[in-house]
């Protein structure tokens, strides 16, 4: 089995082409420690921080039982570039302590309207990841190649992640669906104000991915 995890998002194994490389660039983004962002930036980004995330795959074995692996998730901010007179910030994602995986890479910009994404290459078309201003309750529609995404602010609450507190975190949720309307893969994505992602979990199909983040290092 093949996860290849930065595109928010490329594809894991050949049952989920490419909507697994975002979904983790997507779950690192966070402060620079002398320079603190304003309150609700859910993405502040500074080149050359990383972030470091446990992570858990869960999929099933052709017995049938569930097989669990365990590795990290790290993400590198690596800068800006301009892709169609555009700048974005490139992000660098690796898995480690799973075998055969290549990195990824996923491209951000922010805008007055909200976060953007491109996912798995400068040449794919780029999609609102999270519309601003984020309150409770709002919705939007992008597409994907022959995939749909529907998105979803489910809650501004208070996260836990090993026994540390994040307050004011927005619950991001999607689903992404297939031509015929199929819900193929889901996720739930935890991002606290000034820091980022702090935890997700992503669906795809019968594979599941839980990321927590354990540590950050800035440039």
């Amino acid at each position: 089995m093949k996860i290849n995890s930065i595109t928010l998002l490329g594809h894991l194994g050949s049952r989920c082409r490419p909507v697994f490389f975002v979904v983790l660039a997507i779950v690192a983004l966070s402060w620079n420690s002398c320079s603190r962002p304003p309150s609700g930036d859910y993405f502040p980004m500074a080149e050359g921080a990383v972030w470091e995330y446990l992570a858990e795959v869960a999929s099933p074995t052709a017995s049938g039982a569930k097989q669990v692996q365990t590795g990290k998730e790290i993400v590198r901010c690596d800068g800006k570039e301009t892709i169609n007179g555009r700048e974005y910030w490139k992000c660098s994602v690796m898995m480690v302590g799973f075998r055969d995986q290549p990195d990824g890479v996923v491209y951000f910009r922010k805008s007055g309207e909200g976060f953007y994404a491109i996912e798995g290459g400068k040449q794919n078309l780029e999609r609102l990841y999270l519309a601003l201003p984020a309150v409770v309750g709002k919705n939007w529609v992008t597409s994907g190649g022959k995939n749909s995404f529907t998105n979803w602010i489910e809650a501004i609450e208070t996260a836990d992640v090993y026994r540390r507190k994040y307050a004011g975190y927005v619950k991001l949720r999607y689903q992404i669906k297939d031509q015929a309307e199929k819900v193929t893969s889901d996720a739930t994505i935890y991002s606290a104000p000034g820091i980022g992602s702090v935890k997700a979990t992503f669906r795809f199909g019968e594979v599941w991915l839980k990321l927590s983040l354990e540590k950050y290092s800035p440039k």
